[in-house]
């Protein structure tokens, strides 16, 4: 089953505030610290686009008065996930070797709500044919399956990210579904029959991503929400593609490589799993809680446990055990499991089960 999941193609943005002390920076000899990372990755024969952006900003600028300091962004474009290379161009770029190899740069990296990581999964993916390669769509169906996956598992995936943004709030440039507007009068297991009863990709957009656009700032006038999760990439036929802007700006490479390594999965589980097997995962019929670690094995019964996939795994686990979450799965699993023949679970047998989650 291994050989059917396509390799994902992504675009990695990594919003972040920068800072090193001057008498640090001195010693490289470089203009400012956008020279400075850029220099560090040519070196290394990586290709990265840094550039600044002004709508990064410190929490306490006060505090920077004897830093070079910078807000900035690194742009890695046309990766691959099955390219081994990615995650060692990551560590050397953000984490590895630098100018002075006995001296690396001491940068401080501000984690706020002005900073984040924007991941751009291309879904027209290829695999190979027969040496030929092969496109797969990323259809409907795939992305109903990706709503309803983080619209159940939304709450969880916050207990992975940093505290900040595990707390967003109706001020942040990326909401989360607690402030949907459409979504937001219903009860979670209301969402997601409301969800799963959408019958095209446009309805599915406005639910999810009701009145976005394109980018924009709270204080333009006419401004448009953004959501953590965009569905409004896939409308464009051109180059449809899903986002991810939850997580914060970091220079950590290990924190980011997991990070990309848990949405990738994400995506392939929505292109992979079976239509009875979403429905019990998200508990839809009953009134248990999602599970963490009921995600992690679905995620696993498509591929082989690769050593890359485990260290996500781990390091999720620990970190979703110290914030208080309950990792053992002690539910029943959603659904009656089928009888072998048996038809499969579809909206219209669901439906009139919808008035008691009210």
């Amino acid at each position: 089953m291994a050989n059917s999941i396509p390799s994902l193609c992504f675009d990695i943005k990594i919003d972040l505030f920068a800072a090193m002390k001057q008498i640090a920076f001195q010693k490289y000899r470089e203009r400012d610290l956008k020279a400075l990372l850029l220099h560090r990755a040519r070196d290394q024969g990586i290709q990265v686009e840094v550039g600044t952006d002004i709508w990064i900003e410190p929490n306490h600028p006060e505090w920077f008065d004897d830093f070079e300091a910078a807000p900035l962004f690194l742009a890695f474009n046309g990766l691959r996930l099955d390219d081994v290379m990615w995650r060692e161009h990551f560590k050397s770029a953000l984490t590895g070797p630098t100018l002075d190899a006995a001296n690396p740069p001491e940068l401080y990296c501000e984690t706020n709500t002005s900073t984040e990581i924007t991941i751009n999964f291309n879904l027209r993916m290829k695999r190979p044919a027969k040496g030929n390669p092969d496109v797969l769509d990323f259809g409907f169906t795939s992305l109903k399956s990706l709503a309803m996956l983080v619209l159940a598992f939304e709450g969880e995936i916050d207990k992975l990210l940093p505290d900040h943004r595990g707390y967003v709030t109706q001020s942040a440039s990326a909401l989360s579904n607690a402030y949907n507007s459409t979504l937001k009068p219903l009860s979670p297991k209301r969402k997601l029959h409301r969800l799963w009863s959408c019958g095209s990709l446009t309805e599915l957009v406005n639910l999810m991503c009701p009145g976005a656009g394109a980018a924009t700032y709270p204080d333009h006038e006419g401004f448009k929400p953004q959501y953590r999760y965009n569905f409004d990439p896939p409308l464009d036929p051109a180059a449809p593609y899903f986002q991810f802007r939850q997580h914060h700006g970091s220079l950590d490479a290990g924190e980011i490589i997991h990070w990309v390594e848990f949405t990738a999965n994400l995506v392939r589980l929505a292109c992979r799993i079976s239509e009875s097997d979403l429905l019990r995962l998200v508990h839809f019929e009953d009134k248990y809680s999602v599970n963490l670690i009921e995600l992690f094995l679905m995620m696993v019964s498509f591929q082989p446990l690769t050593p890359e996939l485990q260290a996500m795994m781990d390091f999720y686990s620990r970190k979703s055990i110290a914030r208080g979450t309950n990792l053992k799965v002690s539910s029943k699993l959603r659904l009656p499991p089928q009888e072998a023949g048996a038809e499969k679970y579809v909206w219209s047998d669901l439906i009139e089960s919808e008035k008691k989650w009210d």
